[in-house]
């Protein structure tokens, strides 16, 4: 794994600072032998309160 590649109290931080601003800001840290999973999708598509596959949203009613 690249140091790179994992996130740092730093980048918690600008995120957190975007957020703050008003233009929200959501990391996701995929694995780097594993890459980009369904359930990184699913925590955007709830994050951003989108519809799932199914057409409903992930939020509970």
């Amino acid at each position: 794994m690249n140091p790179d590649d994992d996130f740092t109290v730093l980048d918690h931080a600008w995120a957190a600072e975007r957020t703050a601003r008003g233009c929200a800001t959501l990391l996701i840290q995929p694995d780097p032998y594993t890459g980009l999973q369904p359930s990184h999708l699913a925590d955007v598509r709830d994050w951003a309160g989108l519809p799932d596959a199914a057409g409903g949203t992930t939020e509970a009613a």
